[in-house]
C-alpha cells in the first residue's frame, strides 16, 4: 500500500477478548459447522509448571466481539475442543488433568453436562485432542480422545454418564540403555489423531516419539501401516478431503511431510525453516 510499499499492511478487523481469561493462552479454535458467524475458543495454559486454577470455553459471534455469546467454565485448563458436526450445541473438550468433558450449550448451567472421573477411565496425562465420531449402532453420541498416556479412547454419552472403551494402546518400543525394566512399563504418548473422511473406521495417530501409524477401530492388536519422517512430537495430522488417500503431517521440527496412505515414506516434503 502507499504507506509500506512493497510490504503492505495487515490489520485486524475485530479483536475478541474475555477479561476473566486474561493471562491464559488460547489453546484451540474452531468455527461452528452450522452458524457461520460463530466460533469456539478454549482457554488454558501450555506452561505445565504453572497451571491456572480454571479454564474457559467461550463461543464468540462476529456480531458481538466485546463478550462471548456462550461462556462455560472448567475446573482446570482446557487444551482442545471439538464441536459436534450435526448437534452443534454439543462441544467436547479435553482438559490438562486428563479428564474429558462435554458442554451442552442449550443447558442453563455453565458447567459441563458430562465429565469423566478416575473411576470411569480418565486419562493419566494431558488430553491433546478430542474429535466426535459417527453415532454408534444404538444411536448414542460418542467421541474419541488421545493423551500422553498412550490411549486412544472412545467415549459414549449414555443418559447422564460417560462410558469409555480403549480403541488403541501404544506401547513404548524404542530401545533404552540400562533401563529395560522401565521401558516395559512405559507408554508412547499420542499427540494427534485424524479419521479418514471416506472410511470412518480408519484413523491416523501421531506420537510424542515422532511416529505415525494407521489403525482401525475394528481391532487394536496390530497397526495397519507405519510411516517414517520425524524424531520429535507430531503436532498435527490432516487427511486431504478431495483425494482421501493423501494426508499431511507436521511436528516440532522444520519439516512438513505429505504421505500417500499405502507408502511408508513421504511423497513430498517441505522445509519451512521453523517449528510447525
Amino acid at each position: 500500500d502507499e504507506f509500506r510499499d512493497p510490504e503492505g499492511s495487515f490489520l485486524p478487523l475485530w479483536q475478541f477478548a474475555f477479561e476473566a481469561a486474561a493471562g491464559l493462552e488460547v489453546t484451540s479454535l474452531q468455527w461452528s459447522p452450522r452458524y457461520k458467524d460463530l466460533f469456539a475458543v478454549s482457554f488454558g495454559s501450555f506452561n505445565f509448571y504453572k497451571q491456572p486454577p480454571h479454564g474457559f470455553l467461550c463461543l464468540f459471534s462476529l456480531k458481538n466481539p466485546s463478550y462471548p455469546e456462550y461462556l462455560c467454565r472448567s475446573h482446570c485448563g482446557i487444551i482442545c475442543l471439538d464441536i459436534h458436526p450435526v448437534h452443534t450445541h454439543m462441544v467436547a473438550v479435553g482438559l490438562y488433568d486428563g479428564n474429558v468433558a462435554v458442554f451442552n450449550l442449550r443447558s442453563k448451567e455453565s458447567r459441563a453436562s458430562y465429565l469423566s472421573s478416575p473411576s470411569n477411565g480418565k486419562h493419566r496425562d494431558v488430553v491433546w485432542q478430542v474429535c466426535w465420531g459417527p453415532d454408534n449402532l444404538d444411536g448414542y453420541l460418542n467421541f474419541f480422545s488421545i493423551s500422553g498416556d498412550g490411549r486412544v479412547t472412545n467415549w459414549t454419552l449414555v443418559k447422564t454418564s460417560l462410558w469409555c472403551a480403549d480403541k488403541l494402546q501404544l506401547e513404548f518400543t524404542r530401545p533404552l540403555r540400562e533401563c529395560d525394566e522401565i521401558g516395559n512399563t512405559m507408554k508412547e504418548g499420542v499427540r494427534a489423531i485424524a479419521f479418514k473422511p471416506d472410511e470412518s473406521q480408519l484413523f491416523l495417530v501421531g506420537t510424542e516419539e515422532g511416529s505415525i501409524f494407521l489403525a482401525t477401530t475394528e481391532f487394536s492388536s496390530d497397526m495397519l501401516m507405519s510411516y517414517t519422517g520425524y524424531n520429535t512430537p507430531v503436532n498435527s495430522l490432516m487427511w486431504n478431503t478431495y483425494y482421501p488417500y493423501i494426508f499431511i503431517s507436521c511436528a516440532a521440527e522444520f519439516i512438513v511431510h505429505i504421505f500417500h496412505k499405502d507408502f511408508p515414506n513421504s511423497i513430498m516434503r517441505f522445509d519451512l525453516g521453523a517449528q510447525v
